[in-house]
């Protein structure tokens, strides 16, 4: 396929990569590469005449994240958008890192015949940030011992054990109590957070009732959203839905997503919490009836240190790495989370687990 259109000589001489596939068959053996551009044969040394009627499969490697291959795949079946960061590899065998855009190509009849990649190379940008890791991932684990001490010295100064404490020095240990904590708090997501992306964090899988994980997680997050004057309402559905998960990686999650949920509603607003059988997987909903999240900032969403600008009056809080370690949690189980707008306001993120039998 050669673009019959005015920019075929802008998409010729682009920077960026843009590939041209088949709509279909999108499961094994994949569909059909039918066009590239020059920038695509200066990254990955392959000529088009090397590429052209062959599956962009050729282009992974043993390290190709399969999540992020789930996630493609769900999005490409569903005809819809998708992007996402990938590693890939040159025909040297040279690693390297896109930024990948997909969009469903409609043509004047209303099909759907092709789908086309617009892709940029993040390969340095990626490097950084693995060497800003390391760094952050190394001060964390430093910090974290004499941090641990420091809470239980403070432990110990309470009126029972020191009676001699007058008021304002009681009040000043409540403050070194709550910023330790709010210190290991941050920690301990930056330390997650490194062992989700190096692959070293396993997960305890055994069958679940997603219902029970949901009910424990009200009962954690309950004081969280009480103190935002939010209501978290839950209804079981009619049958049991069973995942096989790890239960305290799973209630990790839906703290993330409760506690978001609770601080961005309006006072006395409504958290609904959804718990549906979809298409052998058990899908789980938490919306809020806030403000939304701004249309711009919907693709960094589930990007590490992503926090979307303040509004007027709001105080920015969090570390920026819950929905980030929250989408590495779900991926290990086989699941795909996302977001959608909950009409006619407010937030909806959701996530999805293969169902299995109680």
């Amino acid at each position: 396929m050669e673009p019959d259109f005015a920019f075929k000589d802008i998409i010729a001489n682009a920077n960026d990569i843009v590939i041209v596939t088949e709509a279909d068959p999108l499961d094994d053996p994949g569909p059909r590469i039918v066009y590239v551009n020059p920038a695509f044969t200066a990254l990955t040394e392959y000529t088009p005449e090397e590429v052209l009627g062959k599956s962009p499969r050729i282009l992974q490697g043993p390290d190709t994240d399969p999540a992020t291959l789930r996630r493609i795949s769900a999005a490409l079946h569903r005809r819809e958008p998708v992007r996402e960061e990938i590693l890939n590899y040159s025909k040297s065998g040279r690693e390297y890192w896109l930024d990948m855009n997909i969009v469903p190509l409609i043509d004047s009849d209303g099909g759907m015949r092709y789908f086309a990649a617009i892709e940029r190379d993040l390969t340095e940008r990626v490097a950084a940030e693995t060497m800003k890791d390391e760094f952050i991932s190394t001060v964390s684990h430093e910090l974290r011992t004499p941090l641990t001490a420091l809470r239980g010295a403070l432990g110990m100064l309470n009126p029972r054990l020191v009676p001699e404490l007058t008021p304002p020095a009681l009040e000043l240990v409540d403050i070194a109590q709550r910023n330790c904590a709010r210190l290991l708090f941050l920690i301990n997501d930056l330390l997650d957070m490194e062992k989700l992306s190096s692959g070293g964090l396993s997960c305890n899988l055994t069958p679940l009732a997603m219902a029970d994980v949901i009910r424990t997680a009200l009962d954690i997050n309950a004081p969280y959203a009480g103190r935002h004057a939010a209501q978290l309402v839950f209804t079981p559905p009619g049958e049991p839905l069973y995942v096989q998960g790890d239960e305290q990686r799973l209630l990790q999650v839906l703290g993330n997503l409760l506690a978001n949920a609770a601080r961005f509603s309006p006072e006395g607003g409504e958290v609904r919490v959804e718990l549906q059988p979809r298409d052998g997987r058990v899908r789980v909903s938490v919306c809020d009836t806030g403000e939304g999240v701004p249309e711009a900032f919907v693709p960094r969403l589930f990007q590490k240190f992503a926090q979307a600008p303040p509004r007027p009056g709001e105080s920015r809080g969090g570390t920026g790495l819950g929905l980030a370690i929250s989408r590495a949690i779900i991926d290990q189980h086989g699941g795909e989370i996302g977001y959608v707008p909950n009409r006619p306001k407010g937030s909806c993120f959701y996530f999805t687990l293969p169902r299995v039998a109680g």
